[in-house]
């Protein structure tokens, strides 16, 4: 569907047992400044239908502007709700789909900013910054919170990436489409879809451009305050890492690049200096080979099989 021959861009939100994050989100999306070339249409994919989502969707959409859309994922997982969210947008013939997570939060200039930026560069995807908020009284480190952050809000915009995030993206779906291309249920309870999905976009020609504009907020929830969730963060990285490049890269490959990746690490470990920094550093590092090797021997690791839902 178009209007005044505008292309339609869903801004997309997948939620599961959060109908208080919901609620704020939808509250930012009535306020974002939409761009000129754009028709904007809403988005909710719920993946634990509830009376409670329904209502907050409900009264907080209808003031919107915007035609607004609550479409169910009663199988749980957050590649089924991610490609609900795809196969709606394709079956209503949309160009762009925006997502962000339903316990953040983006700026009014979240969407223009992405628009401009997939428009200046000619990208397929363009990807945002995360601005984390800590709670006040936090104890952890600055070394530690940064093993949260990532590194990717130092990035120039229009630096172009081999693999991203979900969490602040706007996709061009012609590309995925022609491609046929969807999240790989191989991630459903473990996360990491998002990168494998986004990797195997450009290994297929799709450029993804960074856009360090446009912000979405993310409040840290205390129950992920600690080092053992952080830590544990990493060694899912690591995890997923090794399961994505047997996909995209074939088993022998994986094995040789997670190998390597633990050889530099054990050698990383001995001539390193026993600098707090650079002991954090390693620690995160370790975190992640061993999420490589119980990929690699075969034990199984649902991160998502419980949620933090609220």
């Amino acid at each position: 569907m178009e209007l005044n021959s505008k292309p339609l861009c869903f801004v997309t939100v997948c939620t599961y047992n959060r109908p208080k994050g919901l609620e704020k989100a939808l509250f930012c999306i009535n306020k974002l400044i939409i761009p000129d070339g754009l028709h904007v249409e809403v988005l909710v994919v719920d993946n634990n239908p509830s009376k409670e989502s329904q209502k907050v969707f409900f009264n907080a959409t209808e003031s919107l502007d915007t035609l607004s859309h609550y479409v169910t994922e009663p199988n749980r997982g957050i590649v089924n709700a991610r490609n609900t969210a795809l196969r709606h947008a394709q079956n209503e013939n949309a160009k762009y789909l925006a997502f962000f997570d339903d316990d953040d939060y983006p700026h009014k200039n979240w969407l223009l900013e992405h628009w401009y930026c997939m428009e200046k560069y000619h990208a397929t995807v363009t990807v945002g910054a995360m601005n984390y908020i800590w709670q006040a009284d936090s104890s952890l480190s600055e070394e530690i919170k940064r093993i949260y952050d990532g590194a990717f809000n130092s990035l120039a915009t229009g630096t172009v990436m081999e693999r991203c995030y979900s969490g602040n993206t706007m996709i061009h779906l012609d590309f995925v489409s022609k491609n046929k291309l969807k999240f790989h249920k191989k991630f459903n309870l473990s996360g990491g879809e998002d990168s494998h999905f986004f990797e195997h976009m450009a290994s297929l020609g799709a450029k993804i451009v960074w856009c360090n504009e446009a912000v979405v907020n993310s409040v840290v929830d205390e129950n992920r305050t600690n080092e053992n969730y952080i830590f544990t963060r990493r060694f899912n990285v690591g995890y997923n890492s090794f399961r994505k490049d047997v996909l995209l890269k074939g088993y022998v490959m994986a094995i040789a690049i997670s190998s390597k990746k633990c050889f530099d690490i054990a050698l990383n470990t001995l001539t390193r200096s026993n600098k707090y920094k650079q002991k954090v550093w390693l620690k995160r590092q370790w975190a992640e080979a061993r999420g490589r090797i119980c990929a690699m021997i075969g034990i199984r690791f649902e991160k998502y099989s419980e949620t933090d839902g609220h």
